[in-house]
């Protein structure tokens, strides 16, 4: 079994952040006005990934991309859930990793900053549904900013995360709070 090499393990958030950030289109309705109406519930969509398994509720439907990342002279495929909103993102990411292997939340964190060119605001070690897992905020350039959780499950990483200019980014809250990971 071969060890994830330190500089990689926020994978999840960097590819999450390069969606996000690299994926604006232009859409009718300006991300301020969406995400209000995501967050008054008015534009909201459930959405439930069987070979992911979990569950989230997203403002529309979400689209899903799949990136290979050579670590360690392995592939891992990360797949990427999202919801881009012109200045405003929503994402949830998940890979597998090999039973037993190691990964260092705190390394995701500051993987993932590094990824994008960004810093840290700030990382607090939270428990989601019995798993280990890193909340954390990153500033990044243009002056946005995206608030995260990376979850550590046996055998699989999830990461969920929102982008918006706002600190932390308005429709964190509701979406981590509709996030369930499916048994």
């Amino acid at each position: 079994m071969k060890k994830i090499a330190p500089f990689v393990v926020g994978l999840a958030a960097a590819l999450v952040a390069y969606a996000v950030v690299g994926a604006v289109v232009g859409k009718e309705k300006g991300a301020k006005e969406r995400v209000e109406e995501y967050l008054s519930g008015s534009e909201e969509r459930e959405f439930v990934s069987a070979e992911a398994r979990f569950r989230a509720t997203f403002p529309g439907a979400p689209d899903r991309s799949t990136e290979n990342l050579d670590v360690a002279g392995r592939s891992i495929p990360i797949v990427t859930f999202s919801k881009d909103l012109r200045d405003a993102g929503f994402a949830v990411s998940v890979f597998d990793l090999e039973p037993g292997a190691p990964y260092s939340l705190d390394g995701a964190v500051n993987g993932s900053a590094a990824a994008v060119g960004g810093r840290v605001e700030a990382a607090t070690p939270v428990t989601v549904q019995g798993f280990e897992a890193v909340e954390f905020v990153l500033s990044i350039p243009e002056g946005r900013f995206l608030k995260a959780v990376t979850i550590r499950a046996p055998a699989r990483v999830y990461q969920l995360s929102v982008l918006g200019d706002a600190n932390p980014p308005s429709g964190y809250d509701k979406f981590k709070g509709s996030f369930e990971i499916l048994p």
